[in-house]
């Protein structure tokens, strides 16, 4: 039931933010990213309106000589979700589950 209040909570905040004159998400918002995110955590794949927020989560990475490095991808997706204030809670999980993976 907190999950559900969470990511409720985040799509009110993510469609009173929005533009008046888009009817969908911004993918490259953080907090879209967490809501989209949080939904495959729980094993949900979010729809078709998460799939550009989920690519632009796993196009981060971070590497090292040209060579994928999970921890320098793990501070950069870090970074990403830190930017959003109401999903600390959910970017923890999150990052746990998802955060050294390769794209």
């Amino acid at each position: 039931m907190k999950k559900l209040l969470l990511v409720s909570a985040l799509l009110f905040s993510a469609n009173t933010m929005a533009d008046d004159t888009s009817t969908t998400a911004n993918p490259n918002d953080p907090c879209t990213i967490v809501m989209c995110m949080a939904a495959k955590v729980s094993g949900d794949s979010g729809g078709s309106d998460c799939d550009a927020a989920q690519r632009v989560f796993f196009s981060t990475i971070g590497k090292k000589h040209h060579v994928f490095n999970p921890a320098k991808t793990l501070t950069k997706r870090k970074n990403l979700l830190g930017q959003c204030p109401d999903g600390k809670d959910q970017a923890e999980k999150i990052l746990s589950k998802f955060g050294r993976l390769k794209g």
